[in-house]
């Protein structure tokens, strides 16, 4: 019966304006660990009534609803780093960080300044930190001077897996007449994918910068 009820929650929730926990999640780029107790803190929201937030330094400005750094509340939510333990208290509703793969395409000879700012730009536009960044994938070996720059690992990825790699992700861009005649499905797309492994989802289809470089960002556990 739990999940025919946290749809209703969710949707009550937006509809008075209030961000769910599940919204909550996403925007933070996190997993929710302990789903059932996801009614009864959408509810207490709904109440009006505080949920306790750790793990942030501040509140992010789009949320809505009576959240809470400090306060004595009923419910707490705990933003947890991936390595970190996660025995809570039966009130704690713990939402663990993803971590974030990024795909670089590029034209070959691309300006490397070009592209590190790309990086950093859609970071900015995610409104995460770089530590939160697994890996760099491409299929230029100079872009393993961006990744070092910044302190990121590097993945080279050959064209031809590009070419073999199949995802039912209905996020991915469809291919262009000219990705289509390469036989492949996208490259910065099929690139954050391959370097975040079976877990990983799109949550930032490709942004072009310049017509010389496009960046794409998937999440994985």
């Amino acid at each position: 019966m739990l999940q025919n009820v946290v749809p209703v929650i969710t949707t009550a929730s937006e509809s008075y304006g209030i961000t769910s926990i599940e919204e909550f999640a996403r925007k933070l780029i996190t997993k929710i660990m302990n789903p059932e107790l996801l009614s009864k803190v959408n509810a207490e929201l709904l109440r009006g009534d505080c949920v306790e937030v750790h793990g942030l330094t501040a509140l992010p400005a789009w949320v809505k609803g009576n959240y809470k750094l400090i306060g004595d509340c009923k419910y707490k939510i705990y933003v947890l780093d991936e390595e970190q333990k996660t025995d809570f208290a039966e009130n704690v509703l713990i939402l663990k960080k993803l971590k974030l793969s990024i795909g670089v395409g590029s034209k070959r000879g691309a300006d490397t300044k070009l592209i590190k700012y790309a990086v950093l730009d859609v970071l900015d536009r995610l409104d995460v930190s770089i530590d939160r960044v697994d890996v760099i994938a491409s299929v230029h070996e100079n872009i393993k001077n961006v990744a070092e720059e910044l302190g990121i690992r590097f993945m080279l990825v050959p064209l031809s897996d590009i070419g073999k790699f199949r995802s039912n992700d209905d996020c991915l861009t469809p291919p262009s007449e000219a990705l289509t005649r390469l036989g492949v499905m996208g490259v910065a797309e099929p690139l954050a994918l391959i370097a975040g492994g079976p877990t990983a989802r799109l949550i930032m289809r490709k942004v072009v910068y310049d017509g010389e470089v496009t960046i794409a960002v998937a999440a994985h556990e």
